[in-house]
């Protein structure tokens, strides 16, 4: 017999474990980044590390301190794009 507003699943007689496991994934797991969290993070250090190399190149050509800005700059790029992927991937320990 099936209990009232209940789905019973007709191989192992249990009640609902589909239905209770899409609203599970429907509320958002936090513990599992997705596709665009991936691309979020790729892109946020595509523009960290490139934003300082050129920042650091025009640095140079104007002060004529060829590759000291360039590697500066290229440096504080990475340092950010390593606190972008650390502050992403602190949303999931």
């Amino acid at each position: 017999m099936t209990p009232a507003g209940g789905n019973v699943n007709k191989r192992t007689g249990s009640e609902g474990s589909k239905s209770r496991r899409r609203k599970s994934e429907d509320a958002g797991d936090a513990s599992s980044p997705g596709l665009g969290d991936f691309l979020a993070i790729g892109v946020a250090c595509g523009i960290s590390v490139g934003g300082g190399l050129v920042v650091g190149m025009l640095l140079d050509a104007h002060f004529r301190t060829d590759p000291y800005f360039t590697f500066t700059g290229l440096g504080v790029g990475i340092l950010l794009a390593a606190a972008v992927v650390f502050s992403e991937v602190k949303k999931y320990l």
